[in-house]
């Protein structure tokens, strides 16, 4: 299916798009919206020309989705998609609303690999959640908005493995602040089944 799909696509628009023409004849309208719809590779590849080009960075070009999920954070699950994203200039520490980032969510996610390639671009360990009002939202990840203050060590510490921990306590985030719900890292590592 993906074979035929991939035979038969051609690009969509010229070096200057006109607003809208990526878009026209597809079900999504961005390339968070492609990567959340896993569309072929070179689908993909042509939104992330088209978004990380000048001309969208000057028309202010947004690739968040609409709690303000980056297109990074939806291709946490995808390592070579990743990839992609850091060299075409994704910024590793683009959060969303409640200041979560691709990091965290590739924590929560038990992406080693992918945690490697966004420390190793840059990913600030010491970013911490902020309080989000979520009525309302509809987005499937709005209990994470409802604690504040919460880390990537404190996300690895309540559910991550014990390689994830240690590859983030090698780049040396704060250990000791305490969430809104007055729990450290250490509080939440007690509970980790894991």
């Amino acid at each position: 299916q993906n074979a035929t799909a991939l035979a038969s696509y051609t690009p969509r628009y010229v070096a200057a798009p006109l607003p809208g023409a990526l878009e026209q004849g597809r079900q999504f309208s961005n390339l968070h919206s492609a990567l959340i719809n896993r569309s072929p590779p070179a689908v993909i590849t042509d939104f992330v020309k088209y978004e990380f080009s000048d001309a969208a960075r000057k028309r202010g070009r947004n690739r968040r989705s609409s709690s303000g999920e980056t297109a990074l954070m939806a291709a946490i699950e995808q390592p070579e998609l990743v990839q992609q994203l850091l060299i075409a200039g994704a910024n590793p520490n683009e959060a969303n609303l409640f200041n979560y980032t691709p990091l965290m969510a590739a924590v929560a996610a038990g992406q080693l690999g992918v945690v490697e390639q966004l420390l190793n671009a840059g990913a600030e360990v010491a970013a911490a959640t902020i309080p989000w009002d979520s009525v309302g939202a509809g987005w499937p990840d709005v209990e994470l908005g409802a604690v504040s203050g919460r880390t990537a060590l404190m996300i690895a510490a309540s559910g991550g493995s014990a390689e994830l921990l240690r590859l983030i306590l090698q780049r040396n985030p704060p250990r000791s602040p305490l969430d809104s719900n007055g729990r450290t890292a250490c509080n939440l590592l007690e509970s980790n089944t894991i």
